[in-house]
C-alpha cells in the first residue's frame, strides 16, 4: 500500500549505495542480503505514516458527521457547497477497504475525533475556505 514514486527513491537510494560498496566489499552476496534487508526495512517504515495520513482522512470525515448531526438537531440551516467529507465516495471506500482496516489496527495511532488539534485543524480547515468563498464571491481580490 506505498505509492509507486516512494518505491522507486527507495529502491534507487539502495541501488546508489549498493554499487558504491561493492568496489569496496569483497563479499557480494552478503551485500546483496543486507540491501535487501535495508529495503524491506525502508518500506516498513513508510507503511506506518502512509496509514496515519489514511485514519487522518477517517477521523476529519467522522468529525464532519458529527458537525452534520448537531447542524441536523439545531435545525441550522447550511448551504449546500460546505466543506463535506461525509459523502466522500473515496474516503468511505477506504473507511470500509479490508486492507486499509488491517493496516489500521496494524498500526495503531492516537487520533481520533476527541483530539484536540485534529479538531481544530478542521475548524481551521473549514473557516478559511468559507472566508475565501465569501472573497470569491464578493469580487474582492485574493493575492
Amino acid at each position: 500500500m506505498i505509492n509507486r514514486r516512494s518505491l522507486r527513491v527507495k529502491v534507487l537510494q539502495l541501488l546508489f549505495s549498493y554499487y558504491n560498496q561493492v568496489v569496496y566489499k569483497e563479499d557480494k552476496k552478503k551485500l546483496q542480503l543486507e540491501i535487501s534487508k535495508q529495503l524491506h526495512q525502508s518500506i516498513l517504515d513508510i507503511e506506518k505514516p502512509y496509514f496515519e495520513v489514511i485514519s487522518l482522512l477517517i477521523v476529519l470525515k467522522n468529525i464532519n458527521e458529527e458537525k452534520k448531526q448537531i447542524a441536523k438537531k439545531e435545525l441550522i440551516k447550511k448551504s449546500t457547497s460546505r466543506f463535506n467529507l461525509s459523502d466522500n465516495r473515496i474516503i468511505n471506500f477506504l473507511e470500509k477497504n479490508t486492507h486499509i482496516i488491517d493496516g489500521l489496527i496494524k498500526h495503531k495511532n492516537g487520533w481520533n475525533t476527541k483530539t484536540e488539534k485534529i479538531r481544530n485543524w478542521y475548524n481551521e480547515t473549514t473557516i478559511s475556505r468559507s472566508h475565501l468563498k465569501k472573497k470569491i464571491y464578493f469580487g474582492m481580490k485574493i493575492f
